[in-house]
């Protein structure tokens, strides 16, 4: 996904040529709004003020009032609540995947650059072959036939484990590869041939010289992937793919209110207004994380 991309053309993107102090608060902003996502996502039951799941088919479509405070969708539902408990849907989907993706990357991928030979070569030559297809049509692809089958309905969280499944396994690669080029940037320094010599193991030297010095550009990349990662599951979601009812996503909860765009258009705009929100904030915090890990930038 966004991981695919080199940390290189960070430098050139329209955030980068913002005035520094601009930048500096655009980050700020961009944490504490992502901290008040990661509360509400956390405290979701104690938060939320009504059941997300409960109708009240003679209170649909209301507009905000006191008990209801963005109103109701066409069953009745609170919004707010269902969007506190879309919230902890797409964190959750964002941190497991990005886990699994750096759990993958960071391992084939020093492996790979450290080693060499044909290890190196079956590792990117599979990663090529990974990126022959479009991340999200691939996982269209998975959810579709694993999801219509019925296979994920078998599994333990469901549909929510055939969306972490999906994307975690179109994304892995392009962390491989970020991580395989800072590798091969690292492995003929001089503090890792001094560790060779001193007969360091290849996973000592992973762990103690290439690791700490990989860890800037690995956690840009990270932070900017989970936006990626949060707008991948709600496209998922849209499309009918994704999280299933009665479980709020905020990909289903524009496929929902997108008929009623007419009628009621801010049942459309909520959602979809806290998913750009959302996917700028964690553009915003990568970008701000890279100015602070770069000793060039300071």
């Amino acid at each position: 996904m966004v991981s695919s991309i080199p940390v290189s053309a960070w430098r050139q993107s329209p955030i980068s040529r913002l005035p520094a102090p601009l930048r500096r608060a655009s980050s700020a902003l961009a944490g504490l709004f992502l901290v008040l996502v990661v509360i509400a996502a956390v405290f979701a039951p104690v938060l939320a003020p009504h059941d997300f799941a409960k109708q009240d088919l003679v209170r649909r479509l209301q507009p905000p009032g006191a008990g209801h405070p963005l109103g109701t969708d066409e069953f009745g539902r609170d919004v707010v609540s269902r969007l506190i408990h879309g919230a902890r849907v797409s964190l959750t989907v964002a941190v497991t995947v990005e886990g699994v993706e750096l759990l993958f990357g960071l391992t084939l991928g020093m492996l790979a650059g450290l080693r060499g030979g044909r290890l190196d070569q079956c590792v990117m030559r599979f990663t090529d072959l990974m990126f022959a297809f479009p991340d999200i049509l691939l996982a269209i692809l998975i959810t579709g036939v694993l999801g219509g089958s019925g296979f994920f309905d078998r599994l333990p969280g469901g549909r929510l484990f055939g969306v972490l499944l999906a994307l975690a396994l179109v994304g892995w690669p392009g962390m491989v590869r970020l991580v395989r080029a800072q590798t091969l940037a690292l492995r003929d320094k001089e503090f890792v041939d001094a560790a060779r010599a001193l007969g360091a193991s290849d996973v000592t030297i992973m762990l103690r010289h290439i690791l700490p010095n990989i860890l800037g550009p690995v956690l840009v990349a990270a932070t900017v992937g989970m936006g990626a990662i949060v707008l991948a599951e709600s496209t998922l979601s849209f499309l009918g793919l994704g999280i299933q009812e009665p479980q709020p996503s905020w990909g289903s909860m524009i496929n929902q209110a997108w008929k009623l765009r007419r009628s009621d258009p801010f049942l459309t705009v909520y959602p979809a207004a806290l998913l750009a929100l959302t996917i700028m904030a964690f553009n915003f915090l990568g970008d701000g994380l890279r100015d602070w890990l770069d000793p060039r930038s300071r």
